[in-house]
């Protein structure tokens, strides 16, 4: 006999991008999740769902997204699991809220903002998944400044478009060489093919840059800047050259 309920019931996979799922897989092991700027909340219903999850919060700033992620939280069944809450980034959450903190779907700039603007959440024991649509480089800058530790980097693609999630921890970081605040070393590391491809993007970004600096009027700025990206420029075709062993 055919379960009619079980026909109704939506697949939460339908919903996810390459990107969400990665977000999903790398929060993997969370118990009680966080999901700050929720949207839609397909993440922390994947978690509880899929990934073991006991607990969940859907959190985001403006009321819209509240209201979509309730009407979704209702329509997976997990009103006893998930709950919604009205939060500029993390400041109405204590450590206590979670073990797992998702900031995933907006800039680096604006998600190292978010941490430093509630220091009460920077507790041991909690994993942050953090997923910075652009400006890579301010966000690893950031976490080694203030006492985070990256614990792992992972990276999908969706058409042309290829995202990063970073994993982190309060902890001693780890120094790294300046190259790599704008590519991921444990991308490097780990010999990622993804990671060979946006290489590429990155090289071909600072000669852009490099190109633009020989024609921009000269000042001791400009000049600066155009040391800079020459040095970036030269340290990602070493990379590249080291890639192509692999």
């Amino acid at each position: 006999m055919i379960n009619n309920d079980a026909l109704k019931k939506p697949s939460v996979e339908s919903f996810l991008s390459p990107r969400l799922l990665l977000i999903t897989q790398a929060a993997k092991g969370g118990r009680a999740v966080l999901d700050i700027g929720t949207d839609h909340a397909y993440v922390p219903i994947y978690m509880v769902l899929k990934q073991g999850a006991k607990r969940a919060i859907a959190a985001d700033i403006n009321k819209g997204p509240l209201k979509r992620a309730e009407e979704n939280i209702k329509k997976f069944g997990l009103c006893d699991k998930i709950t919604t809450r009205l939060s500029d980034g993390l400041k109405e959450f204590e450590p206590f809220d979670a073990d797992t903190v998702i900031i995933a779907g907006m800039g680096g700039t604006l998600i190292a903002k978010i941490l430093d603007d509630s220091p009460q959440i920077k507790k041991e024991g909690i994993k942050f998944v953090l997923q910075p649509m652009t400006a890579e480089d301010e966000l690893r800058r950031y976490l080694e400044k203030n006492g985070y530790k990256i614990t792992d980097e992972f990276m999908t693609r969706e058409g042309e478009k290829l995202y990063t999630v970073i994993t982190a921890e309060t902890g001693t970081p780890e120094k790294c060489e300046e190259v790599f605040y704008h590519v991921s070393k444990k991308l490097y590391e780990k010999k990622d093919e993804l990671f060979r491809l946006f290489l590429e993007r990155k090289i071909n970004e600072f000669k852009k840059v490099n190109d633009g600096l020989k024609k921009a009027e000269k000042s001791d700025e400009n000049n600066k800047r155009a040391e800079y990206a020459q040095k970036m420029l030269s340290e990602l075709l070493r990379l590249k050259g080291e890639c192509d062993k692999w």
